[in-house]
């Protein structure tokens, strides 16, 4: 399942580097859309998906939404939180400097996305965090690392 979403990353951040301008789209979560992932435990919404250390499996998960009117059959997560689970498409962005001021989970930024170790090192966190929203800690939003770091990972027009 990790290899699977590893290649399925791979090919993204490839495919965003030999076509930068062809891939359009505008990609958010669906603020309506919550479920409940278990008896006895509290609902849940997309936002939550960010603090979640296995994201990724409830990401790939289908679920009942918790209203059945507008979600009559199960979905898969990644469908309705689209941003928070890395299921976008990115604009590529005409001013390819990367936002010096945007951090997220304590230590990271788009200086950190391309500094330290190996070559392999390097290239695990540009799969990892360029296709990912992450919440920014200055402005207490979620964004896309992508766009905030075109530079570094390959976003460019």
């Amino acid at each position: 399942m990790i290899k699977h979403q590893t290649r399925i990353k791979t090919l993204l951040l490839l495919f965003t580097l030999l076509f930068p301008c062809t891939v359009l789209s505008v990609c958010s979560d669906d603020d309506s859309f919550g479920w409940k992932p278990g008896p006895d435990k509290s609902d849940l919404k997309c936002i939550n998906l960010n603090d979640m250390q296995d994201k990724n499996e409830v990401c790939n998960k289908e679920v009942q939404g918790i209203n059945r009117e507008k979600y009559p059959y199960e979905v898969k997560v990644r469908d309705k939180c689209r941003m928070a689970c890395g299921n976008c498409e990115f604009e590529c962005q005409d001013d390819c400097t990367d936002d010096t001021r945007f951090r997220w989970n304590k230590n990271r930024s788009c200086h950190w996305l391309k500094a330290n170790g190996d070559a392999g090192k390097k290239q695990q966190r540009l799969l990892e965090h360029c296709t990912t929203a992450q919440t920014d800690l200055n402005k207490q939003e979620l964004l896309i690392v992508n766009e905030l770091c075109p530079s570094v990972c390959g976003n460019c027009c």
